[in-house]
């Protein structure tokens, strides 16, 4: 999901994930530009996929996308920002439902989590594979 697009007219606006009483600290499993993104931390989320601009100084909850990821053109002067799965969070938003999810130690595919009180497990690199294909498909039209 593009988050851009929801937050268009105010950064500020409250979304369904951020009403008093979910909680706080959460993965929202989709894209926002990083000025954006660095304005709705204050609000405790977490974009799976970040957009910024080379040069631009990444928080340390988000870490650079290696390029060998990446099999299209971005932009002129877009690099891409995955989170940093070093950061905690206690809860995962996708598709307009959140659920409470729990670190697990990291296997050969990754930072994995528990989603409630499991057995379903996700892993951030399914996530960031989703979104850079929708990334894509919005943004980009040649392939490498």
């Amino acid at each position: 999901m593009n988050y851009n697009e929801i937050f268009a007219k105010d950064i500020n606006s409250e979304f369904y994930y951020n009403k008093e009483g979910y909680p706080k600290k959460l993965l929202v499993n989709g894209y926002l530009d990083l000025d954006k993104a660095i304005k709705r931390l204050d609000k405790g989320e977490y974009y799976v996929l970040v957009g910024y601009h080379e040069g631009e100084k990444l928080p340390d909850c988000y870490l650079p996308l290696p390029n060998e990821l990446i099999d299209f053109e971005l932009p002129e002067g877009t690099s891409l920002a995955i989170f940093n799965a070093n950061e905690m969070v206690f809860a995962f938003c996708k598709n307009n439902s959140i659920q409470l999810i729990s670190k697990l130690p990291d296997t050969a595919k990754g930072a994995s989590y528990m989603l409630g009180p499991g057995p379903d497990e996700m892993y951030l690199e399914d996530l960031v594979s989703e979104q850079l294909q929708n990334y894509k498909e919005k943004y980009c039209s040649r392939s490498r």
